[in-house]
């Protein structure tokens, strides 16, 4: 199995490239990472970066070599064996989508920031949709996705995993009570988490 890892980053939050390298070299052979930056949008607002979203996904030719796409932002903590272990339970050849479901404008999405995977036959079908049709961009590159995953393919598999991907750091109150061996990510994570959860890394499961 073969992931592609895509994710959001601007050249401002160039130092979270360093971090990110604590878990990046934890991926396994044959999978990929890709930054979305200023190569697929010079934005100039946050309601500009699902234009990232749109121009890398209509522009990239490599979606038929991976099975499953992972979505996050490059303040995102991952473990990738973890990842790989969950994603090996599901069919990358239907429209499925895994992560921190919610709900926007009546449709349901998953959550951007802690990471979302989405399968081959999924991301082929929204790649063929934007390329065909006048894209309309939401005020977030998650909430777009979901909406051109609708759109694209209505009855879609959604797949909540809310406890294991969280959308706050270690030292956010919320989790207070979070196991971190059961957990896949992390969101808003800065040098003092990846310090605690890198420790993490090796001990995670491996298929």
């Amino acid at each position: 199995m073969k992931i592609l890892f895509v994710i959001l980053t601007c050249a401002k939050y160039s130092e979270r490239k360093e971090l990110q390298k604590e878990w990046i070299k934890y991926i396994s052979a044959g999978d990929s990472v890709v930054y979305l930056d200023e190569a697929f949008c010079v934005e100039y607002d946050y309601n500009s970066v699902p234009v990232k979203y749109s121009t890398f996904i209509k522009n990239c030719m490599v979606f038929n070599e991976f099975d499953w796409v992972f979505f996050c932002d490059d303040d995102t903590f991952l473990f990738p064996k973890k990842l790989h272990h969950l994603l090996h339970y599901f069919d990358c050849n239907k429209s499925i989508m895994i992560g921190r479901t919610g709900m926007y404008e009546y449709y349901n999405y998953c959550s951007g920031g802690a990471g979302f995977a989405v399968s081959k036959k999924l991301i082929l079908k929204v790649r063929t949709y934007l390329f065909n049709n006048s894209i309309t961009h939401f005020p977030n590159s998650d909430t777009s996705f979901g909406r051109w995953a609708k759109l694209t393919e209505p009855d879609f598999e959604i797949i909540d995993r809310i406890e294991q991907f969280q959308t706050q750091h270690l030292r956010h109150p919320d989790n207070d009570a979070v196991d971190i061996d059961s957990c896949i990510s992390f969101h808003y994570c800065g040098e003092y988490d990846y310090n605690i959860l890198k420790k993490y890394l090796k001990y995670a499961i491996s298929i």
